[in-house]
């Protein structure tokens, strides 16, 4: 018996096991935070076994009640998404405040190293 979508479901299967290696491969080179690994890690296997066996995803489509695979699917992808830029912009923002911790550390010794040629020197403020 000829299985329908056979050559789309082994793609995506090949597609989905060479990201997984991929992604292993950065972890081990520590490119890859644990943290995004595994969920990418865990969407990409959840992927394996939805093509392995789609009807895994009739459970949970009497579940929530949706209607069609690709909705479940969608918004899996979309929650998936919204995570893994969530932890984007929050890196960034940690990012942004060492950036500034460093910067106002830099500064204040700059000014230490430059206080006593300000202590010789006379100074004069003209209020505006």
């Amino acid at each position: 018996m000829v299985e329908e979508y056979l050559l789309p479901r082994l793609a995506l299967i090949t597609i989905s096991l060479i990201v997984v290696i991929y992604s292993s491969k950065l972890k081990w080179e520590h490119k890859l935070s644990n943290q995004f690994y595994i969920v990418f890690l865990i969407f990409w296997i959840i992927i394996i076994l939805i093509c392995i066996e789609p009807s895994i995803l009739d459970n949970f489509l009497n579940i929530f009640g949706l209607e069609n695979r690709a909705q479940f699917l969608l918004i899996i992808t979309v929650l998936v998404l919204l995570y893994v830029i969530y932890t984007q912009i929050s890196k960034n923002k940690n990012m942004s405040l060492d950036m500034n911790r460093i910067i106002s550390d830099i500064a204040i010794s700059n000014f230490k190293q430059n206080a006593n040629e300000i202590k010789d020197s006379i100074v004069l403020i003209i209020p505006a």
